[in-house]
């Protein structure tokens, strides 16, 4: 009796300790390792989310279709979040619940790179794969950077602007989304040095516009009455051009009194480039920034495959030559090197 009864307590341990083991939450998968269930011919699915400044912005929304089509096309389930007003703290708040989360990837537009940076390395510490688009956080160990090349940017934009001039005095006005933003800061330093190698200049005034178009265009307003003379604006946030274009025509202004040079390709904009209001809005190429992030992200958990640490996504004016036509060159994978 007693020897039954100890096989009995010898099966019913047995049975407890192999359910243990099978019950616990899996561990998140080291870059390159393959889950049973992917073992079996099923491909896991992943977590990504993508955090912006704006989740309502036309901008970012046409970077969440394509990041919704990266989802559909590499079997990811995408967690679009972020501040609705460029709340630099909400953001910060949306990254820690992607870390309580474990989620599999992160894309990040790093609009306050010192608010965020911790955040954005506590993450890349908890093994979360961190790419950062359009506005980069340096001293982060993140996967990648995707974005303009914002010297390239500054040089393409400078020579649109001396050429619209030609030979006229610059007199120059300058929006960014804030005064922090690295992209801003940097296109700035580019556009200073392109205009200063080309002769006589002056820059009036840099306004941030925190990305509001309302706040844009009582901006430009102010600008364009407080410094009649200025010819020339250039917009680091994709509201900027569209907000001066608003302004402009309640003045009666054309392109042939002010040189608007944007960026990005949200609605109003090219708009205004059709309208001749806006002379030329800069190519960003949006779709490719919510698109590539994610593909990269899900090579890298499942297959151990790393992008370059900085990519650019090419930039090219959109003009009225080309304001129809500019998407096909965009959605050419082929060109997303």
């Amino acid at each position: 009796m007693k020897k039954l009864a100890c096989l009995l307590v010898f099966a019913l341990c047995v049975g407890l300790f192999s359910a243990c083991g099978q019950s616990g939450a899996p561990s998140q998968s080291q870059p390159g390792s393959v889950s049973s269930t992917a073992q079996e011919g099923e491909e896991e699915k992943l977590q990504i989310m993508y955090v912006v400044p704006s989740i309502a912005h036309p901008t970012f929304l046409t970077a969440k279709e394509a990041f919704e089509k990266a989802a559909e096309d590499y079997n990811f389930e995408p967690i679009w979040a972020g501040s609705s007003s460029f709340d630099a703290n909400e953001m910060v708040k949306q990254i820690e619940l992607g870390i309580a989360s474990d989620v599999d990837g992160m894309i990040v537009m790093a609009a306050a790179p010192d608010a965020m940076r911790p955040a954005l390395q506590k993450a890349a510490d908890a093994g979360i794969p961190v790419v950062t688009v359009i506005a980069d956080c340096p001293d982060v160990d993140k996967l990648a950077y995707l974005g303009l090349n914002n010297q390239n940017y500054g040089e393409q934009a400078a020579a649109l602007a001396l050429e619209a001039l030609d030979g006229e005095k610059p007199v120059i006005a300058c929006m960014v989304p804030t005064y922090e933003n690295t992209s801003g800061i940097e296109i700035n330093e580019t556009l200073k040095k392109e205009f200063e190698e080309a002769g006589e200049y002056e820059w009036v005034t840099t306004v941030e516009s925190k990305s509001d178009m309302v706040t844009a265009v009582d901006l430009w307003a102010d600008v364009f009455t407080t410094y009649p003379d200025v010819n020339v604006v250039f917009s680091i946030g994709s509201e900027g051009g569209p907000a001066a274009a608003t302004v402009m025509k309640e003045k009666g202004l054309t392109s042939e009194d002010i040189i608007v040079i944007g960026i990005s390709d949200i609605a109003e904009s090219l708009d205004g480039v059709r309208e001749g209001y806006i002379y030329a809005t800069m190519s960003e190429n949006i779709p490719r920034i919510g698109y590539q992030p994610a593909e990269w992200i899900c090579n890298y958990v499942r297959n151990g495959e790393k992008p370059a640490p900085i990519n650019d996504t090419g930039t090219f004016p959109i003009t009225k030559e080309n304001v129809d036509t500019y998407r096909e060159i965009e959605n050419d994978q082929s060109l997303w090197k």
